[in-house]
């Protein structure tokens, strides 16, 4: 039963683990495309 729960709590951490690496890989691709799109000239003129 024991090293049940311990797999269990080792997959849970992984799947966390990856979850958090895909949520910070996600965020810096999403601040890319922001700065991206404030050096835009075209992006610029657009705004009001």
């Amino acid at each position: 039963m024991e090293t049940g729960l311990r797999i269990l709590a080792s997959i849970i951490a992984d799947v966390h683990l990856k979850r958090q690496k895909a949520l910070r890989e996600a965020q810096a691709a999403n601040d890319t495309t922001i700065a991206q799109l404030a050096e835009s000239e075209t992006y610029n003129e657009s705004l009001p």
